[in-house]
């Protein structure tokens, strides 16, 4: 397919939807192998642009529903953002916090800032001026590889003066900037032994992920130390672990496929290798999804989060859904856009088929409803309903309960009604703790909707399910105590009335699809 072009052009996003692909069984055969020799190859490509100085990317995963869409663009607007202008007012006042988070913010380029090197050192050097460690060791790390500097010239000297002045007050991380000078041999004498003992001495805390990445790196390869590779993989898991370091975890995910100290084992790479790989710079596509959400371009923002979906980001997947159900309207004809989901739209051999248990499918490419003269306009249904198959498929419950939604109502999704379907939707929901969907399961039961007749026993089984699930709010806990009170009655036709208005209060009230 067309994917498989691109990844042989080296085209890196190919290599990253594919390795998504064959690590699920998405249109191809599930092959583990298959999706960490994708994963690596795309990781090498992330791991360049990581350590560019600089440029280092951020991972911006902002989920939109219907709990954060009034809350979703609180502290996401750059400049323009009320909180972040308070931040910088309170900075200006001395507020340390609030200039290591400006330092932060502009240093990344993250929540809408430009990224402004100089402007992130300028924080950090007041944070330190005001005496706090992270500020020093903030900026000495900028001073060391010359970012924000003017001309880009690093400033080694200064950077040992901070480090030191921030290791006196108890820094770990001062400790690991000393030791990486030391390593480099930058404004002082090279002495790799001398590095490793700073870097011992900040790992042994275990509350920095560089100082242990250091320390493993050299005791793999017997730099200022003899070589230990047991204890290196050791450290670099605890790392990837609790921080999830970016490199502990690529040479974790490379040592596993390479059988290069471990035991080979392409399954457990494949864990370390994708969660490595959506650190790469293709994660920007969610954060143009955001921006354009944003901005009310909901089409472009729904195309961005597509392309995201495609790379395997789950949250890019159930954001398109959400946005297009929402902000775009079902009744739409999308025109797929110059990117990696028209590739994926446009090859047929990648058709994705996610079945129920009792073998009925999601429609495939070749069964929308595609004008043969207009290959790239794709139902918006049809497009809302695959991107909560993949976000389901990848473990978001929320979706479960979405997909539901779509069988239950009918023509929401473009697809027919069919409560067999919804049912089986809602059954995978609830048994994942969603209390959505152990309450409209009690109400298919309790209504008969779909069914040869009420079954009150069941319907009372699901509603108590939903009160113990964690995931009941306050809204769905009145609901299910308002249809629990109405049980004993819904076998009565004579409470016909009663009936129609607690399906009204359930379906348009409480629990709007």
């Amino acid at each position: 397919g067309l994917l498989h072009v691109a990844a042989l052009h080296s085209v890196p996003e190919a290599n990253t939807a594919l390795a998504h692909r064959y690590r699920y069984g998405l249109g191809v055969v599930k092959d583990s192998e298959t999706a960490s020799q994708y994963a690596l190859l795309a990781v090498q490509v992330a791991s360049a642009e990581f350590h560019r100085v600089g440029g280092q990317p951020v991972v911006e995963s902002d989920r939109i529903n219907e709990h954060t869409i009034r809350e979703v663009a609180k502290g996401n607007k750059g400049d323009d953002d009320e909180a972040i202008q308070h931040q910088i007012v309170r900075a200006k006042e001395g507020d340390v916090g609030a200039m290591l988070a400006m330092g932060d913010l502009y240093y990344y380029g993250a929540r809408g800032m430009p990224r402004d090197q100089p402007q992130a050192l300028r924080y950090f050097e007041q944070a330190a001026l005001a005496g706090n460690p992270e500020g020093m060791c903030g900026a000495a790390g900028m001073l060391v590889k010359g970012e924000g500097t003017e001309g880009n010239i690093p400033n080694v000297t200064r950077a040992v003066e901070l480090y030191e002045n921030a290791s006196a007050t108890g820094s770990v991380r001062a400790l690991n900037g000393l030791g990486y000078i030391y390593f480099y041999g930058q404004g002082l004498e090279k002495n790799v032994t001398k590095a490793f003992e700073y870097f011992l001495q900040a790992a042994e805390t275990e509350s920095d992920g560089d100082a242990l990445f250091n320390a493993a790196f050299c005791l793999e390869t017997g730099l200022g130390v003899a070589k230990d590779s047991s204890r290196a993989v050791g450290m670099y898991r605890i790392a990837a672990k609790k921080f999830g370091h970016f490199a502990s975890v690529r040479t974790l995910g490379t040592m596993l496929m390479e059988g290069r100290g471990v035991t080979r084992s392409a399954d457990e790479a494949m864990q370390y290798l994708f969660a490595a790989m959506h650190i790469g710079p293709w994660a920007g596509w969610l954060r143009r999804g955001l921006d354009h959400y944003l901005n009310d371009y909901y089409e472009q923002s729904v195309n961005c989060y597509l392309h995201g979906g495609e790379l395997g980001y789950e949250v890019s997947q159930s954001n398109a859904a959400f946005v297009l159900n929402r902000k775009v309207g079902l009744s739409r004809q999308l025109t797929a856009p110059n990117s990696l989901y028209s590739a994926v739209v446009l090859d047929h051999s990648t058709d994705l088929e996610l079945c129920t248990s009792e073998g009925t499918c999601l429609p495939s490419l070749s069964s929308a409803s595609i004008q043969p003269a207009t290959r790239g306009d794709v139902s918006s249904g049809w497009i809302l309903l695959r991107e909560l198959a993949m976000a389901a498929h990848l473990g978001h419950r929320d979706s479960l309960v979405e997909l539901g939604h779509c069988y239950f109502e009918g023509t929401v999704c473009g697809v027919a009604r069919s409560i067999p379907q919804a049912e089986w939707w809602y059954s995978k929901a609830s048994s994942q703790g969603q209390a959505v969907g152990s309450v409209y399961l009690g109400f298919i039961h309790q209504f008969g909707v779909g069914q040869e007749g009420v079954n009150i026993e069941r319907a009372e089984r699901y509603y108590e399910l939903a009160l113990q699930s964690p995931s009941m709010d306050y809204h769905l806990h009145v609901a299910v105590r308002c249809l629990l009170y109405l049980l004993p009655y819904s076998k009565y036709t004579s409470f016909g009335l009663v009936n129609i208005a607690a399906k009204y209060f359930m379906q348009r009230v409480l629990l709007p699809v």
